[in-house]
Formats: C-alpha cells, structure tokens, sequence
C-alpha cells in the first residue's frame, strides 16, 4: 500500500513517519524517527532535510525513508491508530508553530547485541 503513496501527491496535507540518520561533526553517525506534515513524499523529505541543515551541529542526513500514516497503519503491535494516536501524531508534526523538529532516536544494536536478542528468543520458542 505503501508504493501508491509514494509516488503521490496530494491536495492536501499528509502525515509522513521519516526515518534518517545524521551525521554530526565528530562523524558519529544516530538513527531517528520525526513526523513531516506535506503533500507527498518528496515534499516531506525536502522540509526534513532543510530543517536538520539549519543546525550547525549536523554535517550530513542520509538515508531518508517515509511511510505516510494511514487508516489502515498498524502499529509494532499489529492495532490500528486510534484517535488518541493521531493527536499526538499530529501534535509532534513538523511544521509546526514554535517551528521545532521532535526527533525520536533510534538506538543503534551491533551485531553481537542482535545475535543475543535473537538467541534468547530461540530459547524462549522451545
């Protein structure tokens, strides 16, 4: 469903969960999740990018990908949005009036810490 929104524009705002990853100025490099209030996918990314690089502190974004929120979106635990979802989703949108950019980090697993979770999983299956 998701391949049909992309390529989309609509007449009027959309909500877009994006996901990114900042590399700031000693090249450490976060993952982060906002949500971008526009008409398409493209739009969107260009209001994300042009407000991280008004900071000084970020050197570069990088690999940008949108998901536009939906009736039929389910969250990590397979319920649809309810309505108090949606408020906050459109509490914590960018643009906004005090112009501020919410960014939820993401923590970065290594290998060694996904390899863990994954076998401790295995042995809960059993």
């Amino acid at each position: 469903m998701q391949n049909k929104f992309k390529n989309k524009k609509f007449g009027y705002d959309q909500y877009w969960k994006m996901y990114y990853s900042l590399v700031d100025i000693d090249n450490s490099e976060s993952k982060y999740i906002s949500v971008i209030k526009a008409r398409s996918l493209d739009f969107a990314k260009r209001i994300l990018e042009s407000k991280i690089l008004e900071s000084k502190n970020c050197l570069q974004i990088k690999n940008i990908q949108g998901y536009m929120f939906h009736r039929d979106f389910l969250n990590k635990d397979g319920s649809f949005l309810s309505i108090e979802d949606w408020e906050n989703i459109r509490n914590c949108s960018f643009p906004n009036e005090n112009n501020f950019l919410f960014k939820y980090h993401i923590e970065h697993l290594s290998v060694f810490e996904v390899k863990q979770k994954n076998e401790y999983k295995l042995k809960n299956l059993a």
